[in-house]
């Protein structure tokens, strides 16, 4: 592989590969050794949970292309239908976004320096859903303590990061073969 080709999946892999460090890290240097936690059980009913979500986005993507309320299918932006192979990466989203919401929510006595960080850290990473518009910021922006912080203290944040990967894998697909269901 050449300089150059490494250089162009550096961003692609930069953010992984520190979280990859440290999930390693908190694990081996802290007491938190089962903070990454996969709870299978878990994971096996949002599978179950993605799949009823799936069949009802076509179902409802298919209504409204027969009243003619769209006339064309939707489409994936070009940040995610050129990079199909970033999804297994969206991990680290979880550990730069909710795993800190956890240790603030653990270790911060101020009610105030809490609330703050959270709101910091939901905002962040709700911006860096720009690409999906207004409606992508703020509906994202409640997701890292909402769902990621949440889902990942209650059964672990390998539970959560496997889940947000098989969502947009699963939101992205049903994009995808929209047309060969319809």
């Amino acid at each position: 592989m050449s300089e150059e080709m490494l250089m162009a999946l550096l961003p692609y892999f930069l953010f992984p590969i520190i979280a990859i460090i440290g999930m390693f890290a908190i694990t081996t240097l802290t007491k938190e050794k089962d903070l990454f936690r996969v709870s299978w059980d878990k994971l096996a009913q949002f599978v179950a949970f993605l799949t009823v979500v799936f069949v009802m986005r076509v179902l409802i993507e298919s209504f409204k292309f027969d009243v003619g309320l769209v006339h064309g299918f939707p489409r994936l932006p070009p940040e995610i239908g050129n990079h199909k192979w970033t999804f297994g990466l969206v991990f680290w989203e979880d550990f730069f976004f909710a795993v800190p919401i956890y240790f603030i929510m653990k270790h911060c006595q101020r009610k105030w320096l809490r609330v703050l960080s959270i709101v910091t850290l939901s905002i962040l990473f709700g911006l860096g859903h720009a690409y999906q518009g207004l409606s992508g910021i703020v509906i994202t922006a409640f997701l890292p303590y909402f769902v990621s912080y949440n889902f990942g203290k209650k059964y672990g944040f390998g539970t959560s990061m496997l889940g947000h990967i098989l969502y947009d894998v699963s939101t992205a697909y049903m994009v995808i073969l929209l047309p060969l269901l319809i």
